[in-house]
């Protein structure tokens, strides 16, 4: 089970490197997209695309409002 461990963290890594190489500077947005696809599901964050996000709050709340 550790090897698992220590293999899932040396891929999540390298992806995580992959990521940071591969910048998104506009005419390389669908090898960026890809690369972020892969980095996405390796590190099993899918949720973040199908999640909808909380409602905003309110104009003018104050920092605990905001922390909520």
């Amino acid at each position: 089970m550790a090897h698992n461990n220590a293999q899932t963290k040396a891929n999540s890594l390298a992806f995580r490197s992959m990521l940071e190489k591969h910048q998104l500077t506009g005419p390389n947005f669908n090898e960026w997209f890809h690369t972020l696809k892969l980095v996405v599901h390796t590190e099993k964050l899918q949720d973040v695309f199908e999640t909808a996000l909380p409602p905003a709050p309110a104009t003018g709340a104050d920092a605990q409002a905001l922390a909520d």
